[in-house]
Parts: structure tokens; C-alpha cells; sequence
């Protein structure tokens, strides 16, 4: 849960800002146009009421790199590569080298 619900936080805040700026803007937003992340924009819907949604793509944080396979299914890939927890791009690793903190230097 923990790299389910924190890694993207910075992405959840930039999205926020940046849709934010676009409706001050007047920009229209629809199903298909890019999301912040390489998902598209889709739709939503929840007792009726149909909502845009921007599906944020979280890191699979491991370990170590571990690379992934199994069967392809609903157009999916048959593989992935995870990502390591010492990543220089995660957000928490990025925050640490900058301050010093707890997440600076992680090692696995």
C-alpha cells in the first residue's frame, strides 16, 4: 500500500495544478488526450454520475530490480521491470538528496 498511496503524491500535486490552471484557461479536457502519465484520459462512472479521470501509473517499487514475466492478457505486456527502491527518480530518493533526510543514500 505504502508505494501504492505515496510514490505518485508529487504527481496527484502536479496534476492538481496544472488542471487547475488549464480550467482557468478554458482548456477542454476529453477521454483520450494525455494523462499526466502515459495513460490516457478516460472516464469514470459511479452510480450514474460519469467523472474524467486521469489513471496516475505508480511505480512497482522492489528491492532490487527485479525483471517480471508472465502471460500477456488484455493487451498487456507479458513482462516489466520494477523499479528498485534506490532510484534516483523516486520522488521520496529525489526529496532525501536534496535535504538530507532519511531517504538520501537508501540502499537495498
Amino acid at each position: 500500500m505504502d508505494f501504492a498511496s505515496s510514490q505518485p503524491a508529487n504527481l496527484y500535486s502536479l496534476g492538481a495544478i496544472e488542471y487547475a490552471v488549464d480550467a482557468a484557461r478554458g482548456v477542454a479536457l476529453s477521454v483520450g488526450l494525455p494523462g499526466l502519465t502515459a495513460a490516457p484520459l478516460g472516464d469514470v462512472s459511479y452510480k450514474g454520475d460519469v467523472q474524467l479521470t486521469d489513471p496516475i501509473i505508480a511505480p512497482f517499487v522492489t528491492k532490487t530490480q527485479l525483471t517480471l514475466t508472465g502471460p500477456a492478457t488484455d493487451g498487456q505486456p507479458a513482462g516489466f521491470t520494477t523499479t528498485p527502491v534506490t532510484a534516483p527518480t523516486l520522488w521520496g530518493n529525489v526529496y532525501g538528496a536534496a535535504h538530507g533526510g532519511i531517504c538520501n543514500g537508501v540502499t537495498p
